[in-house]
């Protein structure tokens, strides 16, 4: 009996043994382990900051590209036109510009001034309309634009577009009425012969 109780007394004392060099091991190990996770934590954030600077970097290299190709775009655009209407390029990137600005497309904006002045800044009608769209004064003083600034092809194309627009806002954006409504005022055309000569045939949705 003293046997078995003094080699169960050893064997709890080795294991209490150790039970207590096990614990000293964990313990002293165990920053070693949470040093390695903080470490492995901090490499995978690093990373991930690295992955998200390459996206913002190729994010930015898309955008620019995009710009850089609508910029090529703009400049074949506008040379089609200049050669299509026989104008200068600076003519017809005024034009290209003061139709984009006002959310027109282009193409239509040409046609306008083609018909309008043949594209001469200088023009005046024998109604007395000037410049490139062919703006009468009195028209242009409701925008605050005296006939002497209206020979400014820059100032021309703003105050024509400004007005075609309130001509589609009267006409609930009817293209051909309000082609008409710009052309003749508050006298309307049953035939709208100007808005045929503009359009075409050809469709503008605005």
């Amino acid at each position: 009996m003293y046997r078995l109780f003094m080699f169960k007394l050893v064997g709890l004392s080795v294991a209490a043994s150790l039970l207590a060099a096990w614990l000293a091991l964990w313990h002293n190990s165990r920053p070693i382990e949470l040093a390695g996770q903080v470490d492995d934590l901090r490499s995978r954030t690093a990373v991930m900051e690295d992955l998200r600077r390459q996206v913002d970097l190729l994010h930015g290299m898309q955008v620019e590209t995009r710009r850089i190709l609508e910029r090529l775009q703009e400049a074949a655009d506008i040379h089609i036109y200049a050669s299509r209407y026989r104008i200068e390029r600076g003519l017809a990137a005024a034009v290209y510009a003061a139709a984009t600005a006002h959310g027109f497309e282009p193409d239509l904006i040409f046609r306008i001034v083609d018909a309008e002045s043949n594209f001469n800044p200088s023009d005046v009608s024998p109604k007395g309309a000037v410049g490139l769209m062919q703006v009468m004064p009195a028209t242009a003083s409701i925008y605050g634009v005296d006939r002497a600034t209206l020979f400014d092809p820059q100032t021309n194309l703003n105050v024509g577009l400004l007005h075609l627009r309130n001509c589609l806002w009267a006409e609930n954006n009817d293209i051909v009425k309000a082609l008409d409504r710009y052309n003749r005022g508050n006298r309307p055309d049953a035939l709208h012969r100007y808005a045929s000569r503009i359009l075409k045939g050809e469709s503008f949705n605005y």
